[in-house]
């Protein structure tokens, strides 16, 4: 979110509620880490394992100002084309900028608790950023 946050003139910020999250991990080494993560274990390294398969590509909802229900006329109206410049890094949804990952419970994961304020442990890394190659919605 701080590279995100950078984007808009003080003191505005993103909100995090646009993007629609399940889990928010904090305090990552660098600005879009998550790009690069294959497998998270949470609440350890024997916590509940997510399988982080895809990039999740944007849309214009981001946009949207949630209490009208209306295109914010606002800096948090342009959030989708501040983020257009170099977040359009995955080429199975090319015209779609990147924020968070589709991440899915692993096998034997099931039953497992997880809660705010667990640790969080990268436990695979991708060499490079993966393609949403999901059929149908792909665009290449």
């Amino acid at each position: 979110m701080p590279d995100l946050h950078r984007r808009f003139p003080e003191p505005m910020k993103a909100d995090i509620m646009k993007f629609r999250p399940n889990i928010i991990v904090s305090d990552a080494e660098k600005p879009w880490e998550e790009d690069y993560w294959g497998e998270i274990a949470i609440g350890g390294a024997e916590g509940a394992k997510i399988e982080c398969i895809h990039n999740c590509g944007r849309c214009k909802s981001v946009n949207i100002d949630y209490e009208t229900g209306k295109p914010a006329m606002d800096e948090s109206g342009k959030l989708l084309a501040k983020m257009q410049s170099d977040r359009r890094i995955d080429k199975g949804v090319k015209y779609s900028p990147i924020f968070g990952r589709y991440s899915f419970l692993e096998a034997g994961s099931e039953g497992k608790t997880v809660s705010v304020g667990d640790e969080v442990v990268v436990t695979k890394r991708n060499e490079e950023h993966t393609r949403f190659d999901w059929k149908g919605l792909a665009t290449t």
